[in-house]
């Protein structure tokens, strides 16, 4: 998947995304409401495991510096009966 604004591109996570993804689940003040944070390794795990094994989420990259700032996740809606 690749979309493309003027701003950001919403691509595949690859490999060489692991440090700019280790910015922000490696950082304490963003994690503070989710887990805590990741070490560089766990990050590198969740990178090959479930982002790119799994296509689990999506990278949201930065068009004019070249850098993931966020990511998507994209649940399968539950119909209630």
């Amino acid at each position: 998947m690749n979309i493309t604004t003027n701003r950001l591109i919403i691509r595949n996570f690859r490999l060489s995304d692991a440090e700019d993804l280790y910015c922000i689940l490696g950082d304490t003040e963003t994690m503070q409401y989710l887990e805590p944070a990741y070490s560089f390794e766990k990050t590198r795990q969740f990178l090959q495991n479930f982002c790119i094994a799994k296509n689990g989420a999506f990278a949201v990259e930065h068009i004019k510096t070249g850098k993931v700032i966020g990511y998507l996740l994209f649940n399968e809606c539950q119909k209630s009966v």
